[in-house]
């Protein structure tokens, strides 16, 4: 058996005895017969899935299928539907822009929780830890120009965090804790306060959700375990750990009609001008489910006779 194809017009075409042959190149192929061993993916229904994930530099990362190990694609090896995944070239040569498969040198085994990306790399969440995934040499990230270093052990809950204008806010491993995370401007090092310190009473039945809006009013917004509806009203002006966030103030709210929340987002006001949090809520006594959208923060220029109460 050597290492040629050759192939031919199928029957019944105009040019039957048409065809050409391909060289394969390389050693001449293992088996003469139908191959009955294939090796499996390490995304399949029985390997399971990826959990989450982010597009940056032109390649698509995905993660939680595997402890400690995520992937990403090619570098804009996104076409169309498909999307390409090849650790090497056709001759088996890894180049910069092949895709990459990586495993995050931890002295435990965790499951990646979330990714965001950031001005430094990604930054990935995980049940021990947060990692950082950055180019350690001058350049984009690449598969032979990566590092995954672990910058802080506070412990993340599989719960999505929010981007807000200059920080990273995420629960705390045991949900109890909403934590307010950045590069220190001075140092440059990852830092990670519990900006609900003073909150314990409302977050502590434990964090399931949270949604953040900017406008009008910078707001986080949060489901717990008990399905209330909770936010904190927060901005950031410095990027140091020696000073605090310019106003971090949490409320709570009770729903008029007796609901409880279910699920939340933020997303469009009814205008399309704004941001706003929209929440799944449930009737208890009827077991219907509503989807409410929060009306718009009047600004300075409302009319009173206009607010909300």
């Amino acid at each position: 058996f050597d290492a040629q194809l050759s192939f031919y017009s199928p029957t019944g075409s105009s040019a039957a005895s048409a065809g050409c042959v391909v060289e394969v190149l390389g050693p001449a192929a293992l088996h003469a017969v139908s191959v009955a061993t294939w090796r499996l993916g390490v995304y399949s229904d029985t390997t399971g899935w990826p959990t989450n994930g982010c597009y940056f530099e032109g390649r698509l990362w995905l993660g939680g299928a595997v402890a400690n190990r995520f992937d990403a694609c090619m570098s804009n090896g996104i076409v169309g539907s498909s999307v390409n995944f090849a650790p090497t070239n056709q001759y088996g040569v890894v180049a910069g822009n092949n895709a990459i498969s990586y495993v995050l040198n931890s002295d435990s085994v965790n499951p990646i929780y979330w990714m965001q990306p950031d001005l430094q790399g990604i930054i990935m969440g995980t049940q021990a830890g947060e990692f950082l995934v950055q180019a350690p040499t001058t350049g984009a990230i690449t598969s032979i120009n990566i590092a995954g270093r672990r910058v802080t052990r506070i412990g993340s809950a599989n719960i999505e965090p929010r981007r807000t204008e200059h920080t990273n806010i995420f629960a705390q491993r045991y949900r109890r804790k909403l934590m307010e995370y950045f590069p220190d401007a001075y140092s440059g090092k990852f830092t990670g306060p519990d900006i609900s310190d003073r909150a314990g009473h409302i977050v502590g039945p434990g964090i399931e959700e949270i949604a953040y809006c900017s406008s009008v009013d910078p707001v986080l917004w949060g489901r717990t375990s008990d399905d209330a509806l909770f936010g904190m009203t927060y901005k950031r002006d410095t990027m140091t750990t020696a000073q605090g966030p310019t106003f971090a103030a949490f409320h709570r709210h009770a729903l008029g009609s007796g609901r409880t929340v279910e699920s939340l987002c933020s997303g469009p006001s009814v205008g399309g001008n704004l941001d706003t949090l929209t929440m799944v809520t449930n009737d208890a006594d009827t077991n219907i489910r509503h989807v409410e959208v929060l009306t718009d923060t009047p600004d300075e220029n409302a009319a009173l006779v206009d607010a909300w109460f």
